[in-house]
């Protein structure tokens, strides 16, 4: 991982890097993330290249949507100004230091600025048309799943969580990553107020058939369980 991540920026010319290393789903515990950002440290000293890590809150999806349509759909609700308030508070932090590691002041701050007066989403529109895409696309316009499952929360809570391991598998039953128009929607973001019985999620799929896997494996399984974006920098 070490080696492709760090390889493919130095390929590009990249002098600075910033690495989002989410505590949670893949990284454990805070020592092994710490170790981690260590380790892109010292081997982009070797490649010359100054490379900062941040340790963020992966314990709970960020977004409304987990699967890749889902989330490029989320993506184009930030830069219209109406995306989901937890991934517009992670991606301007993470914005900000890339600024500050470029030699600007109040990155974070900036980083907003750039967001509300619309800069950055020229900017993006630019790349999409630089690699072949359509600028002009829209989040409706981004296919998704068109058979559907809604989770309901067995339990009553004042502030819902998820079980991240049961979403990442509930997402992969679905079909995602592999198949694009496949995976979840938050209809409950974490730290909501939720009743017993009430939908939290909607599993979208493009094969029918896995609504049967996806029933299967929630008869026994509940999603939620009874959040600082940044957790560590290094």
């Amino acid at each position: 991982m070490l080696a492709s991540i760090l390889a493919k920026k130095k390929s590009v010319g990249a002098q600075k890097v910033l690495i989002d290393i989410p505590l949670g789903a893949k990284v454990k515990d805070i020592g092994s993330a710490r170790d981690l950002a260590y380790r892109f440290k010292n081997l982009g000293r070797k490649l010359k290249m100054d490379v900062k890590a941040l340790i963020t809150d992966g314990y709970q999806p960020i977004g409304y949507g987990v699967g890749p349509s889902l989330e490029a759909r989320d993506i184009l609700k930030v830069f219209n100004g109406e995306g989901p308030k937890d991934l517009v508070k992670k991606s301007v932090r993470l914005a900000g230091e890339m600024l500050e590691m470029a030699g600007e002041s109040n990155g974070e701050k900036l980083a907003m600025k750039l967001l509300k007066n619309g800069k950055a989403a020229r900017k993006f529109k630019e790349i999409i048309e630089a690699q072949g895409g359509n600028p002009k696309l829209k989040p409706k316009d981004i296919p998704v799943g068109k058979y559907t499952y809604d989770v309901k929360s067995k339990v009553s809570t004042h502030s819902s969580m998820y079980d991240s391991d049961v979403v990442a598998r509930l997402a992969r039953l679905a079909g995602a990553p592999a198949i694009k128009g496949a995976g979840l929607e938050l209809l409950k973001v974490p730290g909501s107020k939720v009743k017993e019985g009430q939908s939290i999620i909607r599993v979208r799929t493009p094969v029918e058939t896995r609504i049967s896997e996806i029933e299967k494996f929630l008869k026994n399984t509940g999603v939620t369980a009874s959040r600082n974006v940044v957790i560590d920098s290094v």
